[in-house]
């Protein structure tokens, strides 16, 4: 083979690896930008609203720059993501609609179009009307649906600062709502959203589509309902982790949001909502306009249609802010008597309605709850073990069970009364959170609320959940939370700990006795750990007290346990002195101190 070939064989292989490494590239090398893609709240919106007002569809654009983390970025100059009308509805007028007619996007008032874009602030308050912005003296941003870098970013409730967020609006003109250039109960329209770079390299397409309709019956909603717990008769029920009720609701696409016209006042369309019996279809819940009545909302409140915690990167405000009007509905009362109508022998149902489409959900509804933290005492059993706890075993103080490591699988019992009389067949939901020296592997159930578990009550009040730790190590920890009394408040967090074998006790056999004068005696000394259990390879140093007469032959210096935790002493009594008394102490010396006296 010649050198020259050879050269062109490597040539060829460098040329061919590079042209495959082009493929892949995303933008030309010349290519500077801040922006590399960018994500949306949604990729569908109905508006429901009547011929004259122009209601807004609302897309939320989150941008990212180009960094190998990518996080939220402004756009930089040169920067555009461009609206553009890419498909049109067929039309139910005389005159058919068409792409080259009806896909304009004006943005003077003057010219008619089917729809007109604009970019938007955030409202001043919230639940407020958004803000048309314009192009800060950028003539060239302000038309044909473009957003730039003149354009202010957003603050994203996710992040405590503008970064990156553009608010894109979508309305049917106004000026122009009939005929030719009608949008409303014409159908949808498709529109690509194109984010372009300065050297006008297209980094990222996608497509929304809008529909703009007179009637909630034509929005296409869908919804789902979801329970999570119980609600419960004669207490308010609020939306909380351990029982709640969801409706989500879209426009029959995924994610796909219904909002009511109401100018730049963005809010979605309210499913109505009533406790029907589930056979016969009667409503059995209060009337919607009574102050006990079942209520519904997507107001990102507390307690109403979510439960906000703060987390390490979001503040519970910031995460209320991301739960308003975004679809998912809680389903709350506010009032104690607000289900005494329903009788919970009888099943019933959600009955959620919204235009066209009514959906029935089974519901899981309770008796008041009765059980009360102090009327109610904890257990925990081990299968072949002893198990310690440490303080009164009520749920109205703190239980903390010791158990071994050489257990696996514990159970944890209540036994649940009113203060007197059992409460039975009533749901109470187990909520475990681990810690200390564990691995989220090896136990059950699942940490926190996922691994949450609701247990009804037996006929004797008893209701429990079994506990497995495949690995135990000294130190795990697992807390267990009660829900589902009277005072949820009022039960403590009991706790469950794996420990290690060590000395707790020593007994010695016989322990009290009268031996011959100067005869020869052996004790068994047997040591056990917290549970009872015998403690193998322990060292005792044997020692006679300062009060017993001299009259006995020098001991061993130390004795050790064997496998059955037991090891023998064998002393003599070497003088002839009549009722004198030998007084000896165990001391462990390879664990931590435990002594017992003969």
């Amino acid at each position: 083979m010649s050198t020259k070939t050879t050269f062109k064989r490597i040539a060829l292989v460098a040329v061919a690896a590079l042209g495959l490494g082009l493929m892949t590239s995303v933008a030309p090398a010349n290519a500077t930008t801040a922006a590399s893609s960018f994500s949306l709240d949604t990729t569908s919106v109905t508006v429901v609203g009547n011929t004259v007002a122009s209601g807004t569809a609302l897309f939320k654009i989150t941008v990212k720059n180009s960094a190998t983390t990518p996080t939220n970025a402004a756009l930089a100059a040169g920067d555009t993501i461009t609206a553009a009308i890419i498909g049109v509805p067929a039309g139910t007028g005389s005159t058919a609609k068409s792409l080259a007619v009806n896909g304009q996007i004006q943005s003077d008032s003057a010219i008619a179009s089917d729809l007109e874009f604009v970019s938007l602030k955030q409202p001043t308050t919230r639940g407020g009307e958004f803000i048309p912005q314009t192009p800060n003296g950028s003539a060239a941003q302000g038309l044909a649906g473009t957003i730039g870098s003149a354009h202010a970013a957003q603050t994203d409730s996710v992040t405590a600062t503008a970064t990156g967020v553009y608010y894109l609006g979508i309305r049917n003109k106004v000026t122009a709502n009939s005929g030719t250039h009608a949008s409303v109960d014409q159908g949808e329209y498709t529109i690509r959203l194109r984010l372009t770079n300065s050297a006008q390299f297209v980094v990222q397409e996608s497509t929304i589509k809008v529909k703009f309709v007179s009637s909630a019956a034509d929005s296409g909603a869908a919804m789902t309902v979801t329970q999570t717990g119980s609600l419960v008769k004669g207490r308010a029920n609020a939306f909380t982790t351990a029982n709640s009720l969801a409706v989500a609701m879209t426009n029959g696409t995924a994610n796909g949001r219904v909002y009511v016209s109401n100018g730049l006042t963005v809010a979605t369309a309210v499913p109505a909502v009533a406790i029907v019996n589930t056979s016969t279809g009667v409503r059995v819940s209060t009337d919607v306009g009574a102050s006990e009545a079942l209520l519904i909302a997507d107001n990102g409140v507390a307690g109403e249609d979510g439960v906000f915690t703060a987390s390490t990167t979001q503040t519970s405000q910031q995460l209320a802010d991301l739960a308003a009007q975004n679809g998912t509905f809680g389903v709350y009362t506010t009032a104690a008597t607000a289900l005494d109508t329903i009788v919970v022998t009888t099943p019933v149902s959600l009955r959620v309605r919204y235009g066209a489409t009514q959906v029935l959900q089974a519901l899981t509804v309770n008796t008041s709850a009765t059980g009360t933290a102090a009327g109610t005492t904890s257990s925990v059993t081990a299968d072949g073990m002893n198990v310690l706890y440490t303080s009164q075993a009520t749920l109205a103080t703190d239980a903390a069970y010791k158990v071994p490591l050489s257990n696996k699988s514990v159970k944890y019992n209540l036994k649940i009364t009113d203060g007197t009389n059992n409460v039975t067949d009533y749901p109470i939901i187990f909520t475990v959170t681990w810690s200390g020296n564990f691995a989220a592997a090896d136990v059950t159930p699942v940490s926190g609320s996922t691994g949450k578990q609701t247990v009804r009550t037996d006929a004797t009040g008893n209701a429990s959940i079994t506990l497995t730790n495949a690995n135990p190590t000294d130190g795990a920890v697992a807390s267990i939370a009660i829900t589902g009394l009277a005072v949820d408040a009022a039960a403590v967090a009991q706790t469950i700990t794996w420990k290690k074998s060590a000395p707790a006790t020593v007994v010695v056999s016989p322990s009290d006795f009268s031996a011959k004068l100067k005869s020869t005696n052996t004790l068994n000394v047997t040591v056990l750990d917290a549970f009872a259990a015998p403690v193998a390879g322990v060292v005792l140093k044997p020692s006679f007290s300062a009060t017993t007469d001299a009259n006995y032959v020098a001991a061993p210096a130390t004795i050790t346990t064997g496998a059955d935790g037991t090891a023998s002493f064998t002393w003599t009594d070497a003088a002839a002195a009549n009722e004198d008394t030998d007084s000896i102490k165990f001391t462990v010396v390879s664990h931590a101190q435990a002594e017992l006296r003969l």
